[in-house]
């Protein structure tokens, strides 16, 4: 038998009360075990409200009790336990025989147990049946909070989430299409006056909400100089937004055509923003990893075969005229990457000068050796060359050659972790930059007479000692460039 039916006999007082909230205390401390501990606390509990329901004990001496306990116990589990138990009481007064007596002790009950801070009423609604609330009087109905909490389910989980494209009334888009046209037209002043047109149209015409977000991005794409589009891409949800852009790039790779260079550029001016991550997008663009893999293995074997039959020297082939229909051998591993979208999306990024997301792309196509292709190549040599303007401007300073560069001035660097490097300590944020190029520096003759001059300097400066790390890296990729 439970500790509280041995002293429920005569007058409950304080000082019955006082020791049931210590020995309740000290057992459940005493269990290390989480179960052992909540079966000893619902056990004890359970007599208490038995007691309080069968008017041994006064719904005032509970809530003093509960109230006592909760500075003693783990709140979470004590108000665990307290909701289990309304619960079961409530139903044993409502189901059993003979108990009709019990009902009018549940709302006394539960009101001490709201009032005593053990149980939140927020939790009690959640977790207790309707029939047990409307008796506690915590809702006028059972029925009726049962009609509501049917409508809510069937509402979220059962109606159909896809808009129905036939109700839709074209005299919506023409009207979406005015507000998004604006281009150079939307201005920080106008922006949120769109937002909330765009909004109303959706909600007045029935628009779908994906639909629109394509629209959107279509203005945008034609719009890459105006940012302000980001504003109004991030009113929509960003799995939407990741998906929308997704199928825009599977669309182009399902009818065999080859992406414009906008929607690029579109992608790369969303990842630079914050608006998208290529993380997110990376898994809608193609080809696979696998497959980009198995051609560029293919690759290698088939320049393997060539250059071995550039061995050969067979005069039957000659005296025949055989040799003139062989097709040339183009040993450029992505001379046919037209397609490769993962390639060309890693080009926009580092034009747009988002070197974090390039980064990513560029660590994870190195099986491929991603900066084999001209375009991305070409584009980071050109953000290399940006990031060590400053300092590369300073040193024909020190040589008296700024005067004679007749090349146009490099415009600043800016994007996400691009480095601007303006001291020769500053120069080591550009390895990992060059680590990628790799041999393919020798794309860019200007970059490399810049990297000579500045690396000549360095080394010149050390005076004999052993230089960094980071240097001889960089060396080695000159040195490369020229083989």
């Amino acid at each position: 038998m439970a500790f509280c039916a041995d002293i429920a006999e005569g007058a409950w007082d304080d000082a019955k009360r006082a020791a049931f909230v210590e020995h309740v205390a000290k057992k459940v401390k005493e269990d290390s075990d989480r179960e052992a501990s909540d079966a000893t606390l619902h056990r004890e509990m359970y007599e208490l409200f038995h007691l309080c329901l069968t008017s041994k004990v006064k719904e005032s001496e509970v809530g003093a009790a509960l109230k006592d306990l909760v500075s003693k116990l783990d709140a979470g589990q004590l108000e665990d336990c307290v909701v289990d138990l309304v619960w079961l009481v409530g139903e044993e007064a409502l189901d059993a025989a003979g108990k009709e007596a019990l009902r009018p002790k549940i709302a006394p009950l539960v009101n001490q147990i709201i009032a005593s801070g053990a149980a939140k009423e927020d939790v009690l609604k959640e977790r207790v049946s309707e029939e047990v609330l409307q008796e506690a009087t915590l809702i006028k109905s059972a029925a009726d909070a049962r009609s509501r909490l049917q409508r809510l389910r069937t509402g979220k989980v059962y109606s159909q989430q896809k808009f129905n494209l036939l109700r839709e009334e074209s005299e919506g888009y023409s009207k979406l299409i005015v507000e998004l046209e604006q281009g150079y037209g939307l201005t920080e002043a106008n922006v949120e006056r769109v937002s909330n047109n765009v909004q109303a149209l959706i909600a007045y015409f029935n628009l779908d909400p994906n639909r629109v977000l394509d629209v959107m991005l279509d203005c945008y794409e034609s719009s890459l100089g105006q940012p302000l589009y980001c504003h109004l891409v991030r009113k929509f949800g960003a799995t939407s937004l990741i998906h929308v852009v997704g199928f825009k790039f599977q669309g182009y790779q399902q009818a065999g055509q080859t992406c414009p260079l906008s929607l690029y550029e579109l992608a790369a001016a969303l990842c630079k923003e914050g608006v998208l991550s290529v993380k997110d997008i990376y898994p809608h663009l193609a080809p696979a990893d696998a497959e980009a893999a198995k051609d560029m293995e293919q690759h290698w074997t088939s320049t393997v075969q060539a250059v071995k039959k550039m061995r050969v020297f067979t005069l039957s082939k000659m005296e025949d005229g055989t040799d003139k229909d062989e097709q040339p051998f183009d040993a450029a591993p992505h001379a046919g990457s037209s397609d490769n979208q993962k390639l060309h999306l890693t080009a926009a990024l580092l034009d747009v000068g988002d070197w974090e997301s390039a980064e990513y792309l560029l660590s994870a196509l190195a099986p491929i050796i991603p900066t084999s292709y001209p375009p991305v190549a070409k584009a980071l040599c050109g953000l290399i060359r940006r990031a060590i303007a400053p300092l590369y401007t300073e040193l024909l300073g020190t040589l008296k050659l700024l005067p004679l560069m007749q090349r146009p001035e490099v415009e600043p660097v800016s994007g996400k972790g691009v480095p601007s490097v303006s001291s020769w300590e500053e120069l080591e944020q550009i390895a990992p930059m060059l680590a990628h190029l790799s041999v393919y520096l020798h794309m860019d003759p200007v970059l490399f007479v810049q990297l000579c001059r500045l690396l000549k300097k360095v080394v010149g400066d050390l005076k004999g000692v052993q230089p960094p790390a980071h240097l001889r890296d960089m060396l080695l990729v000159l040195v490369s460039a020229l083989t």
